[in-house]
C-alpha cells in the first residue's frame, strides 16, 4: 500500500494503521456535484487527500471518487445518508474489507 513516509515505518508491521485509499460513492445525485458538498461528503468517510476533479466535471459517470486517509483500526464506513438517501461507499484499493465487523484484514465470510 502507498502511504506517506514516517520515521515509525517498519517493514515487519503486518499492515499500516493509517493508509490512503481510493473511495467511490456510486449513484451520487448530480445536484451534489459541487466541490464544497463533495468535500463535506468525503469528510464523512475520512481525512480528505484529494477530490477527483474530473468527476466534478461529470466526465467519470455517476460516481464520486476521492482519495481518503483512513485508520484501519477503526470500523470503515460502508454507507452514507445524504439528503435522505442511502449511498454505498466502495473502497477501491482495499481488497480485504469485512463489512460484518467493519475492519480490514478478512472478508465477511471469514469474520471471527
Amino acid at each position: 500500500m502507498v502511504q506517506h513516509w514516517s520515521k515509525q515505518f517498519s517493514p515487519l508491521q503486518s499492515f499500516p494503521h493509517s493508509v490512503v485509499v481510493s473511495v467511490r460513492i456510486p449513484g451520487l445525485s448530480r445536484s451534489l456535484y459541487k466541490k464544497s458538498i463533495l468535500q463535506a461528503i468525503s469528510e464523512m468517510v475520512g481525512n480528505v487527500i484529494k477530490i477527483d476533479l474530473m468527476m466534478v466535471k461529470g466526465a467519470r459517470g455517476q460516481f464520486a471518487r476521492f482519495a481518503i486517509q483512513i485508520d484501519l483500526r477503526k470500523p470503515l464506513i460502508s454507507r452514507l445518508r445524504i439528503a435522505n438517501r442511502i449511498y454505498r461507499v466502495e473502497y477501491e484499493s482495499l481488497p480485504m474489507v469485512c463489512f460484518g465487523c467493519g475492519t480490514f484484514g478478512h472478508l465477511k465470510g471469514d469474520c471471527p
